[in-house]
């Protein structure tokens, strides 16, 4: 290795004066860089924290409008099922204070020589059961029940010959108005 003289020490000096200069720049914009960094990075986690305290908050208001729709909700069912008991019973009460006007009509039509044994409403179908003096008297009880626009589709399930008479089974529906 060869050993370079030095000339001019100042120049040397001036050198090695630049150099901690840069160099002290350099640690300088550094440490400013990590300043930077960090702020940014402190200021990043409490908008991140306040944002998952919103939305924590946010959690707990849904959850309580949840509550109270799913409590809307069982109430409007309750609502809903109320009207139609109600709407049951509307129908039993109507059907209630027909049943004698039924009953009134059957007396009218029924003719001599025809009993009724048996008379059944179930789900607006009619059901009657009784012993006639011949099957000419049943057609007559027939025509003149379907004429009262009482009972529709009246259908004769089946007659039996007896001694007494021929027993019979009616089956009709019931127009709308009536139980």
């Amino acid at each position: 290795m060869s050993v370079r003289p030095n000339l001019l020490p100042w120049r040397e000096r001036k050198r090695v004066t630049a150099s901690r200069q840069v160099q002290a720049g350099l640690i300088g914009a550094l440490l400013l860089g990590l300043v930077i960094v960090w702020s940014l990075d402190h200021v990043q986690r409490q908008r991140l924290h306040r944002a998952s305290l919103a939305n924590a908050e946010l959690r707990t208001t849904i959850e309580d409008v949840q509550r109270q729709l799913d409590r809307l909700a069982d109430t409007d069912n309750a609502l809903a099922a109320v009207r139609t008991r109600l709407a049951s019973m509307r129908e039993l009460r109507q059907g209630q204070a027909r049943v004698p006007e039924l009953l009134a009509a059957l007396e009218r039509v029924l003719p001599g020589g025809l009993q009724l044994h048996e008379l059944k409403l179930d789900a607006g179908r009619l059901h009657l059961g009784g012993l006639a003096a011949s099957a000419s008297v049943i057609a007559r009880f027939m025509r003149e029940l379907q004429g009262l626009a009482v009972v529709r589709e009246l259908e004769l399930q089946w007659i039996r010959s007896q001694a007494a008479g021929d027993r019979f089974q009616l089956v009709g529906q019931l127009r709308a108005g009536t139980p």
